[in-house]
Order: C-alpha cells, then sequence, then structure tokens
C-alpha cells in the first residue's frame, strides 16, 4: 500500500507559495511507495504544466479521504487540523508567518483578533516545515518541532548560460504592488532612477496580476503579467539586475532566481534574505547605499561579472532534491519520535 499524503492547498492562483507545494508534491508522487495529492477550492492551475493530482474540494469540511499526512498550508485552515488531527498525521507548512504582514492589510483592531487566532493555529502541537533558516527559528517559540525544507529551483535554471553583456538590456522587477511588504514601489523607484544614469536599458516589470492602473506613476518599458515559471528563467537571463527592495519575506525565491540566471540581485536588507545569503552578498539598509553599489556594477563589467558568478555559486544549495530528501527526513524523524 503506498503512503498516502494530502496538501491543502488555500489557493491555486500563481504565488510563489503555490508553486513550492506543488512542486514538491509532485516530486513525492513520483517516488515508489508514495501516492499524494492536493486538495485545494479552486480548480487546476493553467500556468502549471504538469500539476500533481489535484482535487477541489472544501478545505474546512473536505473528506482527505485515505491521506495517512496531511500538510497544512495556511493559518484559516485550524478548523481542519483540530478535526482531522484526531484521525490523521500532520505538518504544518510555513512559508512567511501571516502574523508578520498583518499591519498591511487590516486595522490595529481587527489584526489583534487575527494575530490570535493565527498563534492559535500554529500553536497547535504538530511538528512545523520551514522553507528558510529565518522562519525556523521564527516557529521554534511555538513549542512544536521545527523542520527545514529550504528552497528549490525550477529545473530550467540548472541550464542556463550567461546572457552576453550586450543581451542583458533589463532592470526587472517581480511581485505583487499591492502587496506593500514586497518592496515593489521602491524597486521601481530605484530602478528608474539607475535609468537616468543608463538610459540604454529598459525597465520590465513582471507581475502575477494586473496593477497597471496603480503603478502608472512608475513609467516601464515592458509590463508582463502571469508569466509561466518554465518562462522566467529567460527573462532572468535577459536582465542585468533585479530589484527586490522587500521589507519582509519568508523566503524571497525571486532572489535566487535571478542570481542562478547570472544576474545580480539589488536587495535590501532583511531576515529572510540574510539567514542565506549570510555575509556572502551585499544587502542594503538605504536605497542611496543601494544605487551607488548597482551604478558601480553596471559602470564596470569585470565587477559585474565577478558578483553574477559569486551569486551563481550561492544558489547551489537550493535543488529540488535536497527539499525532497529534508522532507523525508521529517517525516522519519516524526514517526520514530511517535513510537
Amino acid at each position: 500500500m503506498p503512503y498516502n499524503i494530502g496538501f491543502l492547498l488555500p489557493s491555486s492562483q500563481l504565488y510563489g507559495g503555490v508553486k513550492f507545494v506543488l512542486n514538491l508534491a509532485r516530486r513525492l508522487h513520483r517516488l515508489p511507495g508514495f501516492a499524494v495529492r492536493v486538495f485545494c477550492p479552486e480548480p487546476p492551475p493553467l500556468w502549471c504544466e504538469d500539476p500533481p493530482p489535484f482535487v477541489v474540494t472544501d478545505l474546512a469540511s473536505g473528506d482527505f479521504g485515505d491521506a495517512d499526512l496531511l500538510v497544512t498550508t495556511y493559518y484559516d485552515q485550524r478548523e481542519a487540523v483540530e478535526f482531522w488531527g484526531k484521525h490523521k498525521r500532520l505538518f504544518q507548512l510555513c512559508q512567511g508567518y501571516e502574523g508578520d504582514y498583518l499591519e498591511y492589510f487590516v486595522p490595529p483592531d481587527r489584526a489583534r483578533a487575527l494575530r490570535r487566532e493565527i498563534e492559535a493555529y500554529y500553536s497547535l502541537p504538530y511538528p512545523k516545515l520551514a522553507v528558510s533558516g529565518y522562519l525556523q527559528q521564527r516557529l521554534k517559540a511555538f513549542g512544536a518541532p521545527v523542520h527545514y525544507l529550504g528552497q528549490g529551483l525550477e529545473e530550467g535554471f540548472w541550464c542556463l548560460r550567461p546572457a552576453s553583456w550586450r543581451e542583458k538590456v533589463y532592470l526587472t522587477v517581480v511581485g505583487r504592488y499591492d502587496y506593500p511588504f514586497k518592496g515593489v514601489s521602491e524597486s521601481l523607484a530605484l530602478a528608474l532612477r539607475l535609468k537616468e544614469r543608463f538610459p540604454g536599458l529598459k525597465i520590465l516589470r513582471i507581475s502575477p496580476v494586473d496593477t497597471r492602473a496603480k503603478e502608472k506613476i512608475f513609467p516601464v518599458d515592458e509590463y508582463r503579467i502571469g508569466v509561466r515559471p518554465a518562462d522566467m528563467p529567460r527573462f532572468y537571463r535577459l536582465s542585468r539586475l533585479t530589484f527586490y527592495w522587500a521589507e519582509r519575506e519568508g523566503f524571497g525565491l525571486p532572489f535566487i532566481e535571478s542570481l542562478a540566471a547570472f544576474t545580480p540581485v539589488i536587495a535590501r536588507d532583511n531576515p529572510a534574505f540574510r539567514s542565506f545569503c549570510r555575509s556572502r552578498y551585499p544587502l542594503f539598509s538605504s536605497p542611496e547605499e543601494a544605487l551607488r553599489f548597482a551604478s558601480d556594477l553596471l559602470a564596470n563589467p569585470e565587477l559585474y561579472w565577478a558578483w553574477a558568478r559569486r551569486g551563481r555559486r550561492l544558489i547551489r544549495p537550493f535543488r529540488w532534491r535536497s527539499v525532497v530528501r529534508r522532507f523525508l527526513q521529517a517525516l522519519l524523524r516524526e514517526t520514530l519520535r511517535r513510537r
């Protein structure tokens, strides 16, 4: 009999967190002895070329059938956790602690109530899975074991070769504008200032949703919506720099995707980035400091390629086989711990 795993996913839209779950589920499903399904209230994603088995259901009252292990992915799945935890094994997968982002979306009185709800979910006595070292440390406060998974890069990034200096024409900004903590407006402002100094370059804006009406104060040269993950490597490869001025992140996938394409990243210093950069790659506390570094890179191709090669070396740990191995190790450890 196969070991059945079910992932509970609140959305099938093009988000980094959704992409991570589908990638992990697909790879686990291919392993001998495992059967994996993704349970979601929305239809299967059209942007995913090879989705794992997908079940459209109401997560709160869904019947997860013969699943031996359920992996929850969001704090509002607490009802499912409390019920199914009596019958099945559970993991809580965290790709970003939701309590860190409340101030951006809800008023203070509502934020207090939501924070209690989020803390109640993470306080449930089930093992956690974290995609970053930062989140691993963040979740230890809740008492249950926390297992580090890490992140993985799409296959297309590993076979990339660096584009020529002439081919790399973009200053690229990726992310959702309507999520203020992503720092898209600050990234666009930096890219525009740099373009004034290097007018031959183009600003490329890539967003999972169309927020051009909100972004019209930033004149960009190209705006692309809902780019399929398989197509992202070529856009990063043709970028001379990627700007990522996020104030908060759970991990920050565009950071390592850009580095994998031999494209340096101009990023704000935050705990998630610091957890994998350490002292090996520069992060900046002020826009002026970042702009000076970016200008130096664009004015000096030798310096540019030195940092591009250093960035490429930084992404070596981020392979999907390592993520799958850590997941299986966490499953084994928790199996032994329960005995």
